[in-house]
This record gives C-alpha cells, sequence and structure tokens, in this order.
C-alpha cells in the first residue's frame, strides 16, 4: 500500500472512532441493565445528535435483537424509511444521500444498524412526518413507470411532489389523494405487489410537517396515531427511538400513551440524561434540563462515563411498573 492511501486509511480510522466510539462505558451496569428479560415495546428516549448516544443505542439494539426484536420505529417518515431499508438490504451508501444520513453522525449511526442487520435481520418503520426530499425520490422509483394503469389518477398527483414542496403543499397534495385513495389502493397493490405498503402508509400517515409548530402537541397526537396504528404482535417486538422531550413533557405524547392501557402496560423505558456533552448540531455542550437531570449519576471528576442505571420509577411524569426504566448516564461526552 502507498505511503498515500496509508496516511488516508489512518485518518479515515481516527476519524471513525472520534465520530463513533462512545467514551467510559460502564460495562458491568450495561449488562446489569440488558441481562433482565424484555418483554413489550422498548422506548429509547434520547435528545438528538449529542455525542456518544448513538453508539450506546447501537449496543442496546444489539442485545434487544438477541431477545428476537424484529422491527425499530424511528421518528422519521415513511418514504426515509423505505429508502433506509432498501439499504439495509442493498448496502447501497447512495441511498443514504436522499434521507437525513447525509449528515456524518446520522450516517454513522444507521451504518451500524447496517452491520446489525447483516448479523440478524430487522425492519425499519417510520412514525413521523414525510420529508419532501424523501417522498419524491421514493414516489419517482415507485410510479415512474411507462404503460398505461388505474393508479394514473392519483399517479399525477403524487409525483407532482418534488425535493422543493413546501410543508403545506406536501399535507395538500396527500389529503387529496387520501380522499380518492380507497378507489385506487386495489390497482395499488396488484401494480407494485409487495412495494405498495410504502405507498400505503406515505399516504396513509397521520403526521405531517405542515402542523410541526413551536409547540409539537399536535405533531405529538399525530405520532401517537401512528404508533396506536401498528398491529400489537409488531409492537410487542419492537424499538422505538424518539425524543425525550416527548416523554418528560406531560401534556404531549406521553400523556396519551398514559391514557392508552395497551401501550402503557408493555412500553419499557431507556432514557438517556446528559450532563456536559458535545452536542454536534448546536456546537456546544448540552445538558439535560429537568426532570432527567435529577437523575443522572453523581460524578464530579472530568472523566467521561456511559453508566445504565434500573429505577423502580425515577419520574413521576412518566407511569411505569418496577424496574421498567432505565436512565443512562453520558457525561463529559
Amino acid at each position: 500500500m502507498s505511503t498515500l492511501k496509508t496516511q488516508i486509511l489512518i485518518a479515515f480510522v481516527l476519524l471513525a472512532q472520534t465520530l463513533w466510539a462512545q467514551t467510559g462505558l460502564d460495562t458491568s451496569s450495561f449488562h446489569q441493565a440488558m441481562k433482565r428479560t424484555h418483554e413489550g415495546l422498548i422506548i429509547i428516549g434520547e435528545a438528538h445528535e449529542v455525542k456518544s448516544t448513538y453508539p450506546t443505542e447501537l449496543l442496546i439494539i444489539k442485545e434487544l435483537l438477541k431477545q428476537n426484536y424484529q422491527h425499530i420505529l424511528l421518528e422519521a417518515g415513511p418514504s426515509e424509511v423505505a429508502i433506509l431499508n432498501r439499504y439495509l438490504m442493498s448496502g447501497d451508501e447512495l441511498l443514504l444521500d436522499y434521507t437525513r444520513a447525509r449528515s456524518e453522525h446520522y450516517r454513522a449511526f444507521i451504518q451500524g444498524l447496517k452491520n446489525l442487520y447483516d448479523e440478524k435481520p430487522f425492519t425499519l418503520k417510520g412514525i413521523d412526518f414525510d420529508r419532501s426530499s424523501c417522498a419524491s425520490f421514493v414516489l419517482q422509483n415507485l410510479l415512474s413507470y411507462p404503460f398505461e394503469n388505474p393508479v394514473d389518477s392519483i399517479k399525477s398527483d403524487l409525483l407532482s411532489i418534488t425535493q422543493e414542496t413546501k410543508p403545506k403543499e406536501y399535507k395538500s397534495i396527500i389529503e387529496s389523494v387520501k380522499q380518492k385513495y380507497p378507489t385506487y389502493q386495489p390497482y395499488v397493490d396488484s401494480l407494485l405487489l409487495d412495494q405498495a405498503s410504502i405507498i400505503h402508509e406515505m399516504v396513509l400517515n397521520p403526521v405531517y410537517m405542515a402542523d410541526y409548530g413551536i409547540s409539537s402537541q399536535k405533531r405529538d397526537a399525530q405520532i401517537y396515531e401512528s404508533i396506536a396504528a401498528i398491529d400489537s404482535a409488531t409492537l410487542a417486538k419492537s424499538i422505538l427511538i424518539i425524543g425525550s422531550n416527548h416523554i418528560t413533557n406531560k401534556q404531549h405524547w406521553w400523556s396519551l400513551v398514559e391514557s392508552d392501557s395497551t401501550l402503557a402496560s408493555v412500553a419499557q423505558l431507556y432514557l438517556f440524561s446528559y450532563k456536559n456533552c458535545q452536542n454536534f448540531i448546536k456546537r456546544k455542550n448540552y445538558t439535560s434540563s429537568k426532570p432527567l437531570a435529577d437523575y443522572i449519576k453523581p460524578h464530579e471528576s472530568e472523566e467521561a462515563i456511559v453508566y445504565f442505571e434500573s429505577r423502580k420509577n425515577p419520574l413521576e411524569e412518566v407511569p411505569s411498573k418496577p424496574n421498567q426504566i432505565t436512565i443512562i448516564s453520558l457525561i463529559n461526552q
């Protein structure tokens, strides 16, 4: 290998280690938390794009896959997840350029999921709003057939969605198609076969970016509706990754989960709590606010740690059974 190639390889490895590896994992606490039998929906509450979150989630997911979990629910739309599922199956890195995995840290997470998928396959499912950039790519790939078909009556509407389509316009188009969809769904089924479910989920998705304002209350209600529509057998073998604010803000998503006896009874929670950790988006250190800040592991040194601690019910906001909640303390990352 040439000197230049060697230098490039070393630089890549160092970059990957910087971006990827979590620091100071307390392996004893991790194995203690994961050794118990998990039954029902697992919910992982995170702060997005904070250092060491993604690698720690991959460790959790790897252990849960060993316990026959089969689905991962992402805070993403059905079209983006369709692209990501295709990536998991094909390994085609170019597909990631049409998703949020264009960013280096989320891309590393998705690549980590690919490594786990190669060991034990699973499916991804989207429970949040679609983005026009993802939706247009998927629709162009599924509906660019060269012959006449009854689906043409809704095809022209769907193909009018481009990467530049604004959220309100996107919602208007989908709502219009949704009104006609019961008539055309059988034709979509016969045309697209096993890929028809992608169109179904996109058209019937109750969550819209256009409804995402200063308060996420309306969006949270739509996300709840999206999750509640999933059959119980699938949910029982699913891992949901969602922003922890949806859980700790009692007025939003969690209040709906709490009122749903089925979801509340099966949910087991892993909640990240942070102290002095790098936020990749805001380019400054991040520390959790209350109530999560109250339950982070006491740690006065500057040493970086990742620590798992199961608690009977540390958060009054969260309904719980004994040992259902595990706080994951990320400190000095």
